[in-house]
């Protein structure tokens, strides 16, 4: 495969899969870390290649993650100690409880858009009202707004999901 980093394995039924092995970004110490991921076809291993390259080149290239969105959520109320009140990290903590349930088991880089607009949907489903389904998108899209500052992912995918429509309330007065 002349100079590309991909390696051809031979599986025991005789298919052939094909092993992209590349530079990453380096680790917080600057140590060099590598890159392995294996494909089916040529095409995707070096598509797979091209795209790691030129991620790496422009600095948006985001490691995968083991830490789970619960972890991070943890992580991340842990940092705002010094920023809000205590009762407030606690209000954080009960907006985004339905979201750590629902996938908080779920590695961060893989959280979808989906997974958001279904917390949405179960959310309602549950009568929760609008204003308390919005706390908890506006919660969520903090954190992972945060995450994505920390080089943690690449795009925050609470940004993609509308928060849904308040109806507006007439202001009582108490007196003409």
């Amino acid at each position: 495969m002349g100079t590309e980093p991909i390696t051809t394995l031979t599986l025991q039924d005789g298919r052939r899969r094909y092993r992209v092995k590349t530079d990453g970004t380096p680790d917080a110490s600057g140590r060099r870390r590598q890159v392995v991921a294996t494909f089916d076809r040529l095409a995707e291993a070096r598509a797979y290649l091209a795209r790691t390259r030129s991620q790496v080149a422009t600095g948006s290239y985001v490691p995968k993650s083991e830490q789970t969105l619960a972890e991070y959520v943890e992580t991340w109320l842990r940092s705002r100690r010094h920023a809000v009140r205590p009762k407030t990290i606690e209000g954080y903590r009960v907006g985004l409880a339905p979201a750590v349930r629902v996938f908080g088991t779920k590695r961060l880089d893989q959280v979808s858009k989906r997974d958001v607009a279904d917390l949405i949907d179960s959310m309602v489903d549950a009568g929760r009202a609008p204003r308390t389904v919005n706390l908890t998108i506006g919660l969520l899209r903090q954190a992972l707004n945060a995450a994505v500052r920390e080089g943690l992912l690449q795009r925050n995918v609470a940004q993609l999901v509308d928060r849904m429509p308040q109806p507006q309330q007439e202001m009582a007065a108490w007196t003409a």
